[in-house]
């Protein structure tokens, strides 16, 4: 499994980082969350702005956010999609709703 305390591109040494950070040396960006068990796991999706359709998806794992789920994040600036609505869906039931982006 991944290091948590490496950076996920350069897998340079992480320090502790504050809710959002980024990567010292290459600049990846890293967003930290603390979360309770109920919400695992929860899926996020991204909605294209134009057709509707899931154009990329992840669930995290309460197993993954135990060792520090790295995630990474496609574009779709200058795609056919863009802009994309991100959609957080919990294991409780609740849904977060992310601006077109």
């Amino acid at each position: 499994m991944d290091d948590p305390t490496l950076c996920p591109r350069c897998h340079a040494p992480l320090e502790v980082a504050p809710s959002s950070a980024r990567c010292r040396r290459c600049g990846t960006p890293l967003v930290y969350h603390d979360l309770p068990r109920g919400k695992f796991p929860f899926t996020i999706d991204l909605v294209s702005g134009k057709t509707g359709a899931v154009v990329w998806s992840r669930t995290i794992t309460i197993a993954e956010a135990r060792t520090g789920a790295k995630i990474e994040v496609p574009g779709f600036a200058g795609s056919e999609h863009y802009p994309v609505r991100a959609e957080i869906k919990y294991a409780d039931g609740t849904t977060e709703v992310g601006g077109m982006q």
